[in-house]
């Protein structure tokens, strides 16, 4: 006892070592990890403010992309009457107003121009005419931003021709209001002390002229080639962490800086707090451990032991040792639940082996001969030929003497037999050949009933009948390790690998529909409700061009002669 006593206490010093150094580095990371969670939120602060500024960039783009496929526009590329013209002047007009209308509705943009090279003619918003210079100017591409002294232009062009020059352009001014409003979404974050934003045109100039921008800054921009970048700096005397992000498109870069400062004193006092309080419910916790181990977590324990032992089958177990505690009436119904579930098993177990013997038998009562009245009709057309009626008429009554016997399991040589009677009597009326081949290793094992007879029937009306010439029907009963093989070929017509897919299906449903085969489906039906699903038909072509039927059936674990059961 007093070496038990020494391990729990060894295990709880251990354990009271591992909660402090979890503590400590917790205490150690919070301020660290604070600070990474307020850059992670700048970050994506910055990123919502750059995505701000693409969203309109790219509403200028398409505004671009739509003026120059306007119809208007077009139609004044193509002109070539006389440009003093009422008509002409009323396109100019039309144009001009046409922008001015997307001026008016896009807020984006400051100023619209259409300059076509070709006609040298210039179609524009804005009061300043220097911006032909820039409109003279040869793309990089189809288009691009450029800045310029009067601000930030996107400049777009279409061209036509085998030469690929440009004789439509546009250029339309990025709004104030634009960038202003992505600056005011960056100042958002700027609500602590020494901290900083700016909206950089490419050239590292400030959007808002009262904004000093540091050297500092620029130095370390220039020394990242990268878009995007997060680094930690230091401008002046001030340590932090620089974010930056750029737009790949107009070159515009958002920048934002993060300093150090004594508000981490705060945090520190906060996280301490919080240590100790969880120190102290942990202790707290620990004596009531121990203090209830024994009434409590031992009882518990115990139950759980049992739960499992149920889980894995063993329905006999029963709590005996049951102390004078809460956990008695616990037990009890422990004990009452484990011995009703054991009386429900068994009544269950007894129902479910009841219902597969019903189901056999409604299968089987499913399966009737149909062929009774064409065997008379042939007694009566050989009635002239005493020795043919005598044969057909012996088959007959063996055929019908097996099927009065109603048993529910028959020797395997009993049912090949059976299934010769038929195969005599159906090649008495129509003149065909059978072969029956059986490994007399499985003529004594068990087998279902009424199997095989409804295959062989399914083989002789939709083979033998289903095609001229064909007149052959195969029997084939086979030893393979603990399974017996039961294989019915013919020569018949035979059904493509589509077709056969579908009745594979349609023997396969659980509930048979109309149109399905009755005998194929009751035989599979049967087969996996008493054998499983591995036993179930097996459809495909032979070399005859017909079909090959086949079934096979594990024999460990039949019904053995003496548990044949007798209705």
């Amino acid at each position: 006892m007093r070496k038990k006593a020494t391990l729990l206490l060894g295990l709880l010093i251990i354990y009271i070592c591992i909660i402090l150094s979890i503590i400590c580095y917790f205490y150690f990371q919070t301020i660290e990890t604070n600070r990474q969670n307020k850059i992670n939120l700048t970050s994506i602060q910055l990123h919502y403010a750059k995505s701000r500024l693409e969203f309109g960039q790219k509403k200028i783009e398409d505004n671009a992309s739509t003026i120059l496929v306007d119809e208007k526009v077009q139609e004044l590329r193509k002109y070539e009457g006389d440009r003093e013209s009422y008509s002409y002047l009323t396109m100019l007009l039309d144009i001009r107003s046409m922008l001015k209308e997307r001026l008016i509705n896009g807020e984006n943009m400051s100023s619209i121009s259409l300059f076509l090279t070709e006609q040298d003619i210039l179609i524009t918003t804005e009061t300043n005419l220097s911006m032909r210079n820039e409109l003279e100017k040869k793309l990089d591409g189809k288009k691009e931003w450029r800045q310029t002294d009067e601000g930030l232009y996107f400049f777009m062009n279409y061209t036509f021709g085998i030469d690929e020059k440009a004789d439509l352009i546009v250029a339309i001014k990025m709004s104030d209001a634009l960038l202003f409003e992505t600056e005011a979404a960056l100042s958002v974050m700027n609500n602590e002390k020494n901290s900083f934003s700016y909206v950089l045109f490419p050239n590292n100039k400030a959007v808002s002229g009262s904004m000093k921008l540091k050297k500092e800054i620029i130095q370390h921009i220039d020394q990242e080639k990268k878009g995007d970048f997060v680094r930690k700096s230091r401008i002046g005397a001030i340590s932090g962490t620089l974010i930056s992000e750029k737009s790949e498109s107009s070159g515009i870069r958002l920048v934002t800086f993060l300093p150090r400062d004594k508000i981490e004193m705060k945090y520190n006092r906060n996280t301490l707090f919080v240590i100790i309080s969880i120190l102290v419910v942990l202790i707290f916790g620990l004596l009531l451990i121990v203090l209830f181990y024994r009434d409590i977590l031992s009882e518990i324990r115990l139950l759980t032991n049992k739960f499992k032992s149920v889980e894995q089958g063993d329905y006999d177990t029963r709590i005996s040792k049951v102390r004078n505690n809460e956990f008695n009436y616990l037990f009890e119904q422990f004990n009452l639940m484990i011995s009703s579930i054991q009386k429900l098993l068994t009544s269950l177990n007894l129902e479910i082996k009841q219902r597969k013997l019903a189901e056999a038998r409604q299968f089987r009562s499913q399966i009737q001969p149909h062929f009774l009245y064409n065997s008379l009709f042939y007694i009566v057309s050989v009635a002239h030929n005493p020795k043919a009626v005598t044969e057909m008429t012996r088959h007959l009554a063996e055929y019908y003497r097996y099927m009065t016997k109603k048993k529910d399991i028959v020797k395997i040589k009993d049912e090949i037999e059976f299934a010769r009677h038929y195969l005599t009597i159906q090649s008495l009326r129509r003149d065909f050949n059978f072969q029956i081949m059986i490994d007399p290793e499985i003529e004594e094992c068990f087998i279902l009933p009424l199997i095989i007879q409804p295959i062989i029937e399914n083989a002789i009306e939709h083979g033998i009948e289903g095609k001229d010439g064909a007149n052959h029907v195969k029997v084939i009963g086979i030893l393979k390790g603990d399974f017996c093989k039961i294989v019915i070929e013919d020569d018949g017509p035979g059904l493509n690998d589509q077709d056969i897919d579908e009745l594979l299906k349609s023997i396969s449903k659980h509930q048979r529909n109309e149109n399905d085969s009755v005998g194929l489906w009751n035989v599979n039906q049967r087969l996996i409700n008493y054998y499983g699903q591995q036993s179930k038909l097996r459809i495909n072509r032979n070399k005859l061009g017909g079909l090959t039927v086949y079934f096979q059936f594990n024999l460990k674990g039949l019904m053995s002669g003496n548990e044949t059961i007798n209705r």
